[in-house]
């Protein structure tokens, strides 16, 4: 069921891209221990970023030409930390197995309870914070869809 439900999504994030998708950009899994150090392994197709020299004036300016899906799995530890950062796209939390999450950017701190299959959505230009509160490990997936710029 979660399998499918993961699909779906893919699919609704990959239909808002112009060109067809079959795989992500990027994907790979990271593992987060209590004290918030990351082990990962991910596999990209990311092009470097580009950029533009100006004259004298004007300083040189990045452009992030890659778009698409970039999925990432997180197994995070008992109390682990995991920080979704601003940035100018949209991210999706996947659950991948039944757990509690505290978002401790939210005043106060909430719990959010995490099933196998159900999915939040980080608006873009929002940071958040979120602290594994189960008693066992939780298995998420954060899948973002960058647009180009």
């Amino acid at each position: 069921m979660s399998r499918s439900l993961l699909i779906w999504v893919l699919l609704l994030c990959g239909s808002v891209v112009t060109a067809a998708q079959v795989m992500p950009t990027s994907s790979g899994g990271c593992g987060v221990s209590a004290t918030g150090a990351m082990s990962c392994d991910l596999v990209s197709a990311v092009e470097l970023p580009k950029t533009k020299h100006g004259n004298d004036a004007t300083p040189p300016v990045v452009e992030h030409t890659q778009a698409g899906l970039f999925v990432t799995r997180f197994s995070l530890a008992v109390g682990a930390p995991l920080t979704l950062q601003m940035a100018d796209h949209d991210v999706l939390v996947v659950g991948l197995s039944d757990g509690i999450l505290t978002n401790e950017t939210a005043k106060p701190a909430a719990p959010i309870t995490v099933s196998k299959g159900s999915v939040m959505m980080v608006p873009k230009n929002e940071q958040i914070r979120l602290q594994n509160d189960s008693g066992h490990d939780l298995e998420l997936v954060v899948i973002e869809n960058r647009q180009a710029q």
